[in-house]
This record gives structure tokens, C-alpha cells and sequence, in this order.
């Protein structure tokens, strides 16, 4: 390979930039949450499942798979930052020790690997062994415009979008909570900013 070929194939801060820049466009569409409506079913312990509806908001499987392509491109920073290391002339196991003692780090890489591989097929960084749980929609009475109960089931129309709350649990080996998902993926980007201003 050429000295011209290496040049092009080697990692600059605008391709980090870039990713970077993806990272905080998928996150802030994770935060709206105004859409076409959620539906889902619930089994309940006696065996009854009924299926619930709330009018107005994204549809779950949109949150889930742009929370998962976030966690995926999130840890492929990872990679970009120890290539624009090397390419600056340092070490980039500056970048894996930065993971190793940063827990939402190690939380962000096994959540990617699981969702990359559907389990983890090396060691858990965290030591959790995390995973994401299903989409949550809080909200208040004041914030329900009308609530359907109908043999098909229920159906919630809240008075706007902004009046329902979304969590999204990211949860340990035992199933219980480690984090949330959004909180987690905006401290990684911040991290991986600090890091990209470091090198």
C-alpha cells in the first residue's frame, strides 16, 4: 500500500466528528417522542392478556431499534478514536483503559456486544452482564386527555406527546435496574466527546 493509500485509510477528527454528530441526532430523535401511536400486549399472572394502546407516541419497535443502532454506533467510536489515536501518533490503549474505568462505558460496550452478537461472548466489562429491558411510558392523571376500555382492550390518548415520559431500564443478569438507556447513551457521547478533545 502506497504512502497516499495510507493517508486515506487512516481516521481524522472529522470522521469522528461525523459519528459523533450521527450519535447526537439518533439521540435527540430518541427524545421525541411524538408519533403514529404504541401498542402492546400484556400477560397478566391469571393468564389474561390484554392489549394497550397509547395514542400520539412513537411505536415501541422504533424506540427499540433506534436505541439499539445508537448503543451499536456508540461503541463503534470506540474504534474510531483508537484509529485517530494512532494516527496522532498515540497510544490507542489510552482508549481501552478510558472504557475500563469508565462504568458507563463498560455499560454501553456489553449492552452493543450483546445487541451485536445476542449474548456476550467475551467477559461482561461492567461485570452486570446488562441488557435492555422493554420501553416504558409513564405519565399523570393530569396528562390523559381519555382512557378506552373495550373489549380489544385499552386505549390511552394522552393530552400531547410531551405528557408521556419514556424510560428505557437497561437491567443486570438478575433483572434488576442498572441504568436507563438514554441517560446512558447522552453520558457516553459526553465521554466520547472528552476523549475526542483529548487527543
Amino acid at each position: 500500500m502506497g504512502e497516499g493509500e495510507e493517508e486515506a485509510n487512516m481516521t481524522t477528527i472529522a470522521d469522528v466528528e461525523r459519528l459523533l454528530t450521527r450519535a447526537r441526532r439518533l439521540r435527540d430523535g430518541i427524545r421525541e417522542i411524538k408519533g403514529t401511536g404504541a401498542s402492546w400486549e400484556f400477560t397478566f399472572p391469571d393468564g389474561v392478556t390484554e392489549r394497550y394502546t397509547i395514542k400520539g407516541v412513537k411505536p415501541v419497535e422504533h424506540i427499540e431499534d433506534d436505541v439499539a443502532a445508537l448503543f451499536v454506533w456508540l461503541w463503534s467510536a470506540k474504534d474510531y478514536l483508537k484509529s485517530l489515536a494512532s494516527a496522532r501518533g498515540r497510544n490507542p490503549q489510552m482508549i481501552e483503559n478510558l472504557v475500563d474505568r469508565t462504568p458507563a462505558l463498560c455499560l454501553l460496550a456489553d449492552v452493543a456486544n450483546r445487541l451485536k452478537h445476542s449474548s456476550l461472548e467475551r467477559r461482561s466489562r461492567s461485570g452486570c452482564s446488562p441488557r435492555l429491558d422493554r420501553p416504558e411510558f409513564k405519565g399523570h392523571q393530569g396528562g390523559v386527555r381519555s382512557i378506552e376500555v373495550s373489549a380489544t382492550g385499552v386505549t390511552i390518548e394522552p393530552t400531547s406527546p410531551d405528557a408521556v415520559e419514556l424510560r428505557y431500564p437497561v437491567i443486570d443478569a438478575s433483572g434488576s435496574l442498572v441504568a436507563d438507556a438514554t441517560v446512558l447513551l447522552t453520558s457516553a457521547i459526553a465521554y466520547w466527546e472528552k476523549a475526542l478533545a483529548e487527543l
